[in-house]
């Protein structure tokens, strides 16, 4: 499970949070609708300036924070994605997702979570006496090591990416 939490943190902290439908839903009413301006009203560029920003890479900015509750909702992702043929039978949970949804509420993955904060695999960023919001993280690991990670799961990183390598 900390494999999958890992390879999650390292998404989480890689793409942006408005990407998440595009990355991790599926089907066609998951779609993330973009807005449009209006035609014929063009952006002007500040005056002394060019009008293009540079585009710098995530990558090369470094990980970002983000809450645990995304981080949960793309671990359900992951496992239900790459974890669902290996799972013993489990006759109680007949519908899909099912048992995703109760591996993803155990108390052992909060634990898990915070014992790879303690680790330094995961950096948290909010401060652990705050109870009034959820925590927020950063991913301690680079690329190589989550690259590594996922192909031991069968996860394929770079489709995952939001500015795959």
């Amino acid at each position: 499970m900390a494999k999958f939490i890992l390879v999650a943190a390292f998404l989480a902290s890689t793409n942006p949070a408005r990407s998440d439908i595009r990355m991790f839903g599926r089907g066609p009413d998951e779609r993330a609708k973009r807005r449009r301006r209006k035609v014929g009203t063009p952006r002007k560029p500040k005056p002394g300036t060019t009008g293009t920003a540079v585009k710098i890479p995530q990558r090369l900015l470094g990980p970002t924070t983000f809450p645990l509750d995304r981080l949960i909702a793309i671990l359900g992702v992951l496992l239900e994605e790459n974890d669902a043929e290996t799972r013993p039978v489990a006759p109680q949970y007949s519908l899909p997702g099912e048992y995703t949804e109760m591996e993803i509420s155990r108390v052992a993955l909060y634990g898990q979570i915070m014992e790879l904060a303690s680790m330094r695999l995961l950096v948290r960023t909010s401060p652990a006496d705050r109870l009034d919001g959820t925590p927020t993280f950063k991913c301690g690991i680079g690329y190589e090591l989550a690259g590594k990670l996922a192909r031991e799961l069968g996860i394929i990183l770079n489709d995952l990416m939001y500015e795959p390598l």
